[in-house]
């Protein structure tokens, strides 16, 4: 898997230095996600939870996570992963020689 990475990488025109970042970058990522998955920190809130979350930011001294209540607490992690993956492929190909 490694071979084949580096390989595909090096093909797209990375610099070989870049090559390797990016495959330990996307590698990390990978493997970060699927534990998140895993052990379930990626799963909704269920009521208890999101009432306890809400009260945690208590009185307007996080005002933007309040804000964003719906969306921190609504999950779909294969669009969490999709989004993390295209973030970080764009910075790889900003970075072709």
């Amino acid at each position: 898997m490694h071979e084949a990475f580096h390989a595909t990488l090096l093909r797209a025109g990375l610099p070989g230095p870049a090559a390797v970042k990016a495959v330990r970058l996307l590698l990390t990522y990978s493997e970060a996600f699927a534990v998140d998955e895993i052990t379930g920190w990626l799963e909704p809130f269920d009521p208890e939870d999101r009432r306890a979350f809400v009260e945690s930011l208590s009185a307007g001294r996080y005002p933007a996570m309040e804000s964003l209540i719906d969306d921190i607490a609504r999950t779909d992690a294969d669009a969490d992963f999709a989004f993390g993956l295209d973030v970080l492929i764009r910075g790889i190909e900003a970075k072709r020689g």
